[in-house]
């Protein structure tokens, strides 16, 4: 999974692409116009053909992963069922389908199943099948959705697409990269003012540039950093959310920049209680809308949910380490941040990243 090259052993590869398309096909039927409701199907299928796969063609499961797994699918539905919410469930069944194969060859799946719906979905709104939705911020800026529901959704995929392109082409970046980059980051900030996505294509660069014309002993900082991020960011997101339900000024800055993020926490810490499986959202208003990923581990799907998420992230950062694979260490990294102020984590059609867990998961046996 963290070395280059696919298992050729019955080309696991050709079983992840029909398996991503349909994953990714899903995630385009929720942000756009369009229905795929046959892809559930589609899934459900492909999740038992992927699962015998991994167990008795791969042979990617001993006895004791195989209860360790079970048990966790246990705890990951009980939490489904008690909070009526199947994101991070859905995320964990797609993990564990995932074939054993390199993360340079997802990434390769990735990018070229993105560019193409990019492409596909660009050209329907410019010839207006799909709508172009406006947005106004501040009552005057404009925000173009370019065929998807929402501006942040369609920066999402750009910079799916940028991370991709990191990746592969980390041996050979250079100047072009950069400029591509750049006009991503000019795309996302002035047509879909998606500051999100700006802020993080900006710690890309930073990140990549940094490692390829400044840094020494490159891959021990990224180590650091990574986890570093791994604590600090669940941490200040909880504690900027009670700033503001204190009433602290720099906090409710924050908040408006964050368009209400903090608040949204904040409502949720007081409303809902910390439970081992999560809380039942029963009221219905904007403020139970959180988009920090980690309160929604923590508050909607509780505590087990959240140390499984913390926990995978330290594993799959060691592992990484090890294999002394830096550019996945940077896309973990950009991720973690991003869960700040998005959930796609829990999407991997939204952030391929995720899908790095399945090395963990299906490689060997251990």
């Amino acid at each position: 999974m963290f070395e280059s090259g696919s298992l050729k052993k019955a080309n696991p590869y050709y079983l992840f692409i029909p398996l991503y398309t349909v994953i990714g096909m899903m995630g385009l039927s929720y942000w756009t116009a369009f229905d795929f409701k046959i892809n559930s199907l589609l899934f459900g299928m492909l999740f038992v053909v992927c699962m015998v796969s991994n167990i008795f063609l791969y042979g990617t499961y001993s006895f004791k992963k195989a209860i360790l797994h079970i048990v966790i699918t246990v705890l990951v539905w009980v939490s489904a069922e008690h909070t009526h919410r199947a994101e991070f469930f859905y995320c964990w069944l797609i993990l564990l389908a995932v074939p054993p194969i390199s993360f340079k060859d997802i990434t390769k799946t990735v990018l070229v199943f993105n560019s193409a719906a990019l492409v596909i979905i660009l050209s329907l709104t410019a010839a207006g099948v799909c709508p172009n939705i406006v947005f106004a911020r501040l009552g005057w800026l404009d925000r173009y959705s370019f065929g998807f529901m929402d501006p942040n959704i369609f920066s999402a995929y750009i910079l799916q697409v940028c991370m991709a392109l990191v990746y592969l082409r980390w041996k050979d970046f250079g100047a072009k990269d950069n400029l591509f980059l750049f006009a991503a980051f000019c795309l996302v900030t002035f047509f879909a003012n998606s500051r999100t996505s700006a802020i993080l294509l900006v710690l890309l660069v930073i990140l990549v540039n940094l490692t390829k014309f400044l840094l020494k002993n490159r891959l021990k900082i990224y180590f650091i950093l990574a986890n570093s991020m791994l604590v600090l960011c669940p941490v200040l997101s909880f504690i900027a959310a009670k700033l503001y339900c204190l009433g602290i000024p720099f906090a409710l800055s924050l908040d408006e920049f964050m368009s209400y993020r903090l608040r949204n926490v904040c409502f949720c810490m007081t409303e809902y209680p910390v439970t081992l499986f999560g809380s039942l959202f029963r009221i219905r208003c904007d403020m139970q809308i959180m988009a920090n990923l980690y309160g929604i581990l923590f508050i909607r799907y509780g505590v087990i949910a959240f140390l499984l998420f913390i926990t995978g992230f330290a594993l799959l950062i060691r592992k990484t380490y090890l294999k002394k694979n830096l550019p996945l260490l940077i896309l973990i990294i950009v991720s973690l941040v991003q869960a700040v102020s998005e959930q796609y984590f829990l999407m991997p059609y939204m952030n391929f990243t995720a899908l790095a867990f399945a090395g963990l998961l299906n490689n060997k046996k251990q």
